[in-house]
């Protein structure tokens, strides 16, 4: 690696964690403010709201790395133009290829860096959230229905009776329990021959007749229902009750927290789900390529920086040409968003959407960079 590039690292990966440091400060902030005002409510106290706003702190840093990484890159780029040390770089034989290059691998910590954020530490760290502020209502849990969650079993049951299940969970508890269970089972001729309610439910390891292990649901203080073809019924109360199912436990989790809190192998798992019931899959879809694209969002980004420092100082306007930059990393943000809405209304193929804003940014970032070469030759 050359010496610039080492110098030009260490500029942009100083400016990079000060800005970061900064929004995230600002952002816990407001997150501790808006806290403020549920403080006991139910037992919700000052601690519960210091853990939630300490836990939220790495999905702010994956939330706010792109731009962070774009207003970073510009002042490193800003301060070696006004010090013309790009300037005696370019004369000593660094090419815009070079630049472009030694950007790319600067990029790449930071898309390995939101990669681990997302996959790894978010997850947990979005939970541990969620445990803190359960007294008033975890905000991730934002999906129930007034009648509670919703989930179809997509297991085929071995029973003539039951060829279709859904299942009504009216609460979630810790450690993958949950309370008020309503399950509603249907034959063949979509009729209901079976309805069970229980007041709690947990999973549980079954061993199938084929000596395999399955997921299954244990239910506790459940009252039976079975009806029958002469329009008869049979009403049966069980202290406890085991079937299989295909609802995991994984499953549940999806369901109880917002898609982009999830890693990209739960989501994925989770759209299997839903498409083996033939289910809409296009908002976990949408979110599940956007973070597969996120690096090369934090690439464009930083691709986006590297015009400024192309800029000769005597032709004035520099910091002007800083905040049009910050502007266009701020028009990318809302594009992507706008995007992501476009392919919930208009059922738009999620893959091609989520990478369609990285490419222009890229693209728009690659085409100022020549602009900006040829003007300073």
């Amino acid at each position: 690696m050359r010496l610039f590039d080492r110098y030009l690292f260490e500029s942009v990966y100083t400016r990079f964690v000060l800005v970061l440091l900064g929004f995230v400060g600002m952002f816990s902030f407001f997150d501790l403010v808006a806290e403020v005002g549920q403080l006991g409510r139910s037992g919700y106290r000052l601690e519960d709201a210091l853990t939630y706003v300490f836990f939220r702190i790495p999905s702010v840093c994956y939330e706010l790395t792109p731009l962070s990484a774009l207003i970073g890159g510009l002042w490193a780029m800003a301060d070696l133009a006004s010090s013309s040390e790009f300037t005696v770089a370019r004369a000593s034989g660094y090419r815009p290829v070079d630049a472009v290059l030694g950007v790319f691998i600067a990029s790449l910590p930071l898309a390995a860096a939101v990669l681990i954020l997302s996959e790894l530490v978010m997850p947990w760290s979005d939970a541990r959230a969620s445990q803190a502020r359960a007294p008033i209502g975890s905000a991730a849990s934002g999906q129930a229905l007034r009648s509670g969650y919703w989930l179809k079993d997509n297991l085929v049951v071995a029973d003539a009776r039951v060829s279709e299940r859904y299942i009504n969970l009216g609460q979630s508890m810790p450690k993958q329990s949950v309370r008020s269970v309503r399950i509603y089972e249907f034959d063949g001729s979509r009729r209901m021959s079976r309805y069970i309610e229980a007041d709690t439910a947990e999973f549980a390891s079954l061993t199938t007749a084929e000596g395999q292990l399955a997921t299954a649901w244990k239910l506790k203080g459940v009252r039976l229902v079975d009806t029958f073809e002469d329009g008869s019924a049979r009403s049966t109360t069980l202290p406890l009750l085991e079937f299989q199912s295909g609802v995991s436990p994984e499953t549940l989790d999806a369901l109880l927290v917002r898609p982009e809190q999830m890693a990209a192998h739960q989501l994925w798992r989770y759209v299997d789900y839903l498409k083996a019931g033939k289910q809409k899959t296009s908002r976990y879809e949408l979110v599940l390529w956007k973070k597969m694209s996120y690096p090369i969002g934090v690439m464009a980004m930083l691709l986006l920086a590297l015009p400024i420092a192309y800029v000769q100082t005597r032709s004035g306007y520099l910091g002007l040409k800083v905040f049009a930059g910050i502007g266009v990393g701020l028009a990318f943000h809302l594009l992507n968003n706008l995007f992501s809405h476009l392919t919930i209304l208009g059922d738009w193929p999620a893959a091609a959407v989520a990478i369609t804003p990285s490419l222009i940014a890229m693209l728009l970032a690659l085409s100022v960079l020549q602009m900006a070469q040829r003007r300073a030759l």
